[in-house]
């Protein structure tokens, strides 16, 4: 990696930081509206933050900077696709221990199948959401449009699409039998898209701003 490609990276890995510390208290009513949590809903919220802080960090700094790097030579959305393969391995590994170990603290062993099922699941969502928000935060950009609407409406955008399946990711890992229905499968939703207004418009602000930088 020369200097021009870790300065593509500055950007992503300080709105990483940024959304992280606004994200990781709905992302933990999040996972606790999805497998059913017993205990107090709203104790501890702020919990584990450290894993969100530097897993998003790094996906983020990735992700944004191989999109710089790709767009160079490739079309919006093959930028978004290049770019999203590579940073979603970073995701699974992130998801398993702020549930398991913060929000449900089991030590109980995750089997080999519900492992593969949900690194499938969670790579199908995150690729999937990533190439999704990408593509269309980018083409509002082109658009002129301001990021106080392109960058939630993008991340809204994602979340209603890809929502149950990360719902029906989280319930596996739990070992829940939870019946997953229509209405289960979206429960809890409301806070990802309430999050999206502030993590996401702040975010790319930073963002933004960065760019300008280097």
């Amino acid at each position: 990696m020369n200097s021009e490609d870790f300065k593509k990276i500055i950007p992503g890995f300080t709105m990483g930081i940024v959304r992280a510390s606004i994200s990781h208290p709905f992302e933990m009513m999040k996972l606790k509206s999805q497998i059913d949590y017993k205990g107090s809903f709203y104790k501890n919220l702020f919990k584990g933050i450290h894993y969100s802080i530097i897993t998003n960090a790094l996906e983020r700094g990735i992700q944004f900077g191989l999109y710089e790097k790709f767009k160079l030579n490739d079309n919006n959305l093959k930028s978004s696709a290049k770019a999203s393969v590579i940073s979603t391995s970073l995701t699974l590994p992130y998801n398993i221990i702020l549930l398991r170990n913060v929000v449900m603290k089991s030590s109980i062993k995750i089997s080999k199948n519900i492992l593969y099922k949900s690194a499938c699941l969670e790579y199908a969502r995150n690729l999937s959401g990533s190439i999704l928000f990408l593509s269309s935060y980018n083409y509002l950009k082109d658009k002129d449009s301001p990021i106080f609407i392109r960058a939630p409406l993008s991340s809204s955008f994602v979340w209603s699409l890809t929502y149950p399946i990360d719902t029906y990711k989280n319930v596996l890992l739990a070992n829940n039998n939870k019946k997953l229905t229509f209405k289960n499968l979206y429960k809890g939703i409301q806070y990802p898209l309430i999050r999206s207004i502030p993590s996401s418009i702040i975010g790319f602000y930073v963002y933004e701003y960065m760019l300008k930088l280097i």
